[in-house]
């Protein structure tokens, strides 16, 4: 017996009518630019999706409905009849304005990906494999084919999330590929299975976007710490940052340290890639200094001083400019004050 009527979607469960409890619910799947077959119209591939739904999710489909035709395929919106606490799972981004989708040049390289990008989904949410197909993305003309990958059920695993962050400035001294590979090695190696990472640059932005599984989202965060006048000095206090924040506890490293170039008359950026919010502040000096040279000196004792006499941990410090004033100062890296 039905105690509650309700309808699902893949983004998210609304309450139509009912008491509280419920046993069962209608589930809405809406897929979007799905590959048209053979010719056939969207009416005529429809009853085919259908078909496959129930074969591959073993719930009852009480429908498959015609909502759209574009050049990239045909729209449908499937309702099932399913039971509360089951949901659309899917590896694509709509409504995600933080993600822009795009993983292969061609569509012959997004299928040559899909049977390693079925079987990560199986692996990832323990849930089999509702559909799976190559979209290509109107949103960039730079590599716009990616993979979608749904599964209906009762989530009991990690679940896909999507995320994405600017950078706010050309990578300076390491390339876009090294970037991802270090932001997608530390990721895995903290649990997260990662699904794509692409970072791209349009119109002069880069911009990295991840889709991944885990049990909890997260975003990742970007920030700009401070400004040096070349591109060796930005190197060198990356290297301390890193150090600084490696004997660190309760604070996560960043997932990438490196400098951007932004497009202002200003030099290069130490730059950090965070998985969520950065969990350290940097507090500029009053005292400004002369020069590089002259800010490194003062530095170890600003550090000292500060350990003594600061409600907050301090990690270490890093030598750079505000862009406010453009004079040389300590920039301590410390813990952010608890409310």
């Amino acid at each position: 017996m039905i105690t509650k009527l309700a309808l699902a979607t893949v983004y998210g469960l609304v309450t139509l009518s009912g008491p509280a409890q419920a046993e069962e619910i209608l589930l809405r799947h809406e897929l979007k630019a799905y590959p048209k077959q053979d010719g056939a119209t969207c009416a005529q591939t429809a009853p085919f999706v259908k078909a496959e739904l129930e074969r591959t999710t073993g719930l009852s489909v009480i429908r498959v409905v015609c909502a759209g035709e574009s050049a990239h395929g045909f729209d449908f919106v499937a309702t099932y009849g399913a039971q509360l606490g089951d949901e659309v799972l899917t590896t694509d981004h709509e409504r995600d304005p933080q993600f822009t989708p795009g993983t292969y040049a061609t569509q012959a390289d997004c299928q040559a990906a899909l049977p390693r990008a079925r079987d990560e989904f199986v692996q990832a949410t323990q849930l089999p494999v509702a559909v799976a197909y190559c979209r290509e993305s109107v949103e960039t003309e730079s590599d716009p084919w990616y993979v979608r990958v749904d599964a209906v059920g009762t989530p009991i695993a990690a679940k896909p999330f999507h995320t994405g962050a600017m950078l706010w400035g050309q990578p300076v001294g390491v390339t876009e590929a090294a970037i991802v590979e270090s932001v997608v090695s530390k990721l895995r190696a903290d649990g997260v299975v990662v699904g794509s990472a692409k970072l791209r640059t349009e119109a002069g932005l880069y911009h990295l976007s991840l889709q991944y599984f885990a049990t909890q989202r997260f975003d990742l965060a970007t920030e700009q710490l401070v400004t040096l006048d070349d591109a060796g000095q930005c190197e060198e206090q990356t290297v301390e940052l890193n150090a600084a924040l490696a004997q660190t506890r309760g604070v996560s490293a960043p997932l990438e340290t490196f400098c951007t170039q932004s497009m202002s008359l200003f030099g290069p950026k130490v730059t950090v890639i965070t998985k969520g919010p950065v969990g350290f502040a940097t507090r500029f000096s009053d005292e400004a200094f002369a020069s590089y040279a002259a800010c490194l000196a003062a530095r170890a004792e600003l550090i000292q001083f500060e350990r003594e006499s600061a409600d907050r941990p301090i990690f270490g410090a890093l030598c750079g400019k505000q862009d406010v004033d453009r004079n040389w100062r300590v920039a301590l890296v410390e813990g952010i004050p608890t409310p």
